[in-house]
């Protein structure tokens, strides 16, 4: 759980709650208003170290605390599953399909480009599970690196623009009824964003393997092009989406990555 500083505001872990433990600038600072020292001590961190020093060594928990955006695209998914469920139980999958399934036959269903991105495969848990970790652990702090408008805009585009894509390319290979859902494509984005800001930041693959981050993406994007090549939908997975999403990331986070800084350079400790 986050704690606040009662004498900066700023949000920590436990290990850091404590005014000296974080090296809170409001010790050397008394009566001096919270918000500019803050703003400042930011200010100065960007002059003094470039975007990837400002990132912590390892994704933490508090990833989806820390983002507001990250939290309603959390909820949002949860609640759209439990949707889903109820609309097969109630009115069957033909009618879940038309609601929540972005398929290539039916691609001028334009409420399906939206809500397909926030709907998971009701039958196969791993599916929501997986892109879970990857919104828990990765999208706060995208979110924090870029702000949040951007990271809504960024979520949100990314992955019409993947679901788009795969139905294309279902419709291009002949194979219209495929249908598309997930938010894979726009956490793919999210990863390719942070992979350009700092490829060499562990993650623990299975919570004790530790690989940099590039070399995640790396293998993500060799078998989403594999997938496409065989077939596009190879195994039931959105190969096309999921490539679409990573150079939209990639290119995004090139673009920008001198651009933005980083809202909050705390190092919080952590494991994925």
């Amino acid at each position: 759980m986050p704690y606040e500083c009662n004498l900066c505001g700023e949000k920590f872990c436990s290990d850091h709650r404590l005014p000296e433990k974080h090296s809170c600038p409001m010790l050397d600072r008394g009566g001096t208003d919270a918000n500019v020292v803050v703003e400042i001590e930011n200010q100065r961190s960007d002059e003094n170290g470039g975007l990837s020093d400002k990132i912590p060594s390892t994704p933490s928990f508090d990833g989806l605390i820390d983002g507001k955006v990250n939290r309603v695209f959390g909820l949002t998914i949860l609640v759209v599953y439990v949707l889903q469920l109820l609309t097969i139980a109630i009115a069957g999958n033909e009618v879940h399909n038309a609601i929540f399934v972005l398929q290539p036959n039916n691609i001028t269903h334009v409420w399906t480009w939206f809500t397909s991105i926030f709907a998971h495969s009701p039958f196969m848990l791993f599916h929501i599970i997986g892109n879970g970790f990857i919104l828990i652990f990765f999208g706060g702090l995208v979110e924090r690196l870029i702000g949040s408008r951007d990271y809504a805009v960024l979520f949100i585009s990314a992955g019409v623009v993947a679901g788009l894509g795969q139905a294309i390319l279902g419709l291009a290979l002949g194979d219209p009824s495929v249908g598309i859902l997930g938010a894979s494509g726009a956490l793919l984005a999210v990863l390719g964003v942070l992979t350009t800001y700092k490829p060499d930041l562990t993650v623990y693959l299975y919570f004790f393997i530790p690989a940099p981050l590039w070399l995640i993406t790396g293998g993500y994007a060799v078998l989403s092009i594999v997938g496409v090549l065989a077939g596009g939908g190879v195994g039931g997975i959105a190969h096309g989406a999921h490539l679409i999403g990573l150079l939209i990331g990639l290119l995004y986070g090139y673009r920008t990555k001198d651009e933005h800084s980083v809202r909050d350079s705390t190092r919080i400790g952590g494991q994925v």
